[in-house]
């Protein structure tokens, strides 16, 4: 079996997992007797074994996430092995958030790895030492000998200018995907455009959330909102996204973009309508690609998109549950959940 028929046949099981609008509102509406049943039968029952809103929820999401990448990637070799191991870095990227977060905060060793994935054999960092280096000087020096070097002198500087929590979780970010994109381009030109359009769909919808959440949810003024954004080869290039950032409100901002992106968010007037109208044009745009597209890799990143909505969306729907919220209540929280994780994910 050759490479792309393994990922082609992988991919088109685990895409039985992705829950359909008509389960989600099965799921919703579930008598509480039958809930445990329900999950057990779609395969789900791991995932909400505790509580629905324990600290554990998002390390679950991402160990599950990671188990079926190891499963994907055991055929792959160079260029397409290198992509997999460098998107499994935004999971370590999130352990080293907890970790200068709880240095910052001077937590204790055990309390920093209670909010981490257990990455498995995709870890790259020496945790048990990093975890306990005596403060966040000391975290930052030991990161500088790992393959994570330039992401910690960045993190560095970040520290001495600002000592703000918000500013550094952005700069690891941007600094993630700078690096993904700068070692991307040799893969889209053999996997060919679907792949290109799906990375490039997703950084430049990841550029647009992340400028209306800096500008108008945090009132970053324009150079510094310009300053924590993804600089990219896509759509939304460096001079346009200098443009949009200078725009005084949503509404001008909205009129600035190309004609593209404007129908794209017909309708949506504020900051989280503009967010739920993205990640709902990026499901409907992973899924065809998902379907149709020829490219085994583009499937593949098209299906881990959106099977971390997936299970996402199942962990905000059985929180709300086991709060006693009300079904429409319910609903507009997955929807909130889907904001958040386009929107802060990295």
């Amino acid at each position: 079996m050759t490479i792309s028929a393994y990922l082609n046949t992988r991919v088109s099981l685990f895409a039985a997992r992705l829950l359909t609008p008509r389960q989600f509102d099965e799921l919703v509406d579930c008598p509480d007797a039958e809930l445990p049943e329900w999950l057990l039968r779609h395969g789900l029952d791991t995932m909400v074994r505790n509580s629905g809103d324990d600290p554990s929820a998002e390390q679950r999401i991402g160990a599950a996430l990671l188990r079926e990448i190891a499963i994907l990637a055991r055929p792959l070799r160079g260029g397409q092995r290198g992509f997999i191991d460098d998107w499994t870095r935004r999971y370590e990227i999130s352990n080293l958030k907890s970790l200068i977060r709880g240095k910052l905060m001077q937590q204790r060793p055990a309390e920093i790895a209670a909010s981490m994935i257990d990455l498995g054999h995709f870890a790259r960092l020496p945790i048990e030492q990093l975890l306990h280096v005596e403060d966040l000087p000391e975290l930052l020096g030991a990161l500088e000998h790992t393959v994570y070097k330039d992401l910690a002198r960045s993190a560095r500087q970040t520290v001495e200018m600002h000592r703000d929590p918000f500013m550094l979780d952005a700069m690891l970010d941007k600094c993630y995907y700078e690096g993904l994109i700068g070692r991307v381009r040799p893969l889209e030109m053999q996997e060919g455009e679907d792949f290109r359009s799906l990375i490039g769909d997703m950084i430049d919808r990841i550029n647009l959330m992340w400028l209306i959440r800096f500008r108008f949810n945090y009132g970053l003024p324009p150079a510094q909102a310009y300053f924590l954004l993804v600089h990219a080869p896509y759509h939304l290039r460096s001079e346009l996204l200098q443009g949009l950032a200078r725009q005084p409100d949503l509404a001008a901002l909205r009129s600035a973009l190309p004609r593209h992106w404007r129908s794209r968010l017909d309708g949506a007037e504020t900051p989280i309508q503009v967010f739920a109208a993205l990640e709902e044009d990026s499901i409907v745009f992973n899924q065809r690609l998902l379907r149709h597209s020829s490219s085994a890799m583009t499937r593949v990143i098209a299906y881990i998109q959106l099977r971390e909505r997936c299970l996402r969306r199942v962990l905000a729907v059985v929180r709300g549950r086991r709060l006693a919220m009300a079904t429409p209540t319910i609903r507009h929280a997955v929807h909130l959940e889907e904001q958040a994780m386009a929107v802060g994910a990295a």
